[in-house]
């Protein structure tokens, strides 16, 4: 027969919400992983898309400029997907 008492009702609840807040958070973790990996699928999708569908490469021609940032890195990439293009 065990002898141990059962645990303080608040360190109990304190335990429990501690694995919760684990649990939460490697679930948040595993929605961004998920979401960052649909957005990397998409992209390369629309990338490959792009050599076979003019009018695509024209929309993304048109309209990615304003989801690009200032940076030097940022800008570096549209010579990667538009190189014939001199300058951006």
């Amino acid at each position: 027969m065990s002898t141990a008492r059962p645990a303080d009702p608040i360190t109990r609840k304190a335990q429990l919400d501690a694995r919760l807040q684990a649990l939460s958070a490697r679930t948040e973790l595993q929605t961004r992983k998920d979401h960052d990996r649909l957005t990397w699928i998409l992209g390369r999708m629309v990338v490959e898309q792009m050599t076979h569908d003019p009018a695509l490469q024209a929309w993304v021609r048109s309209d990615l400029p304003r989801h690009l940032t200032p940076r030097d890195q940022d800008r570096g990439l549209w010579q990667i997907l538009f190189p014939d293009d001199a300058k951006d």
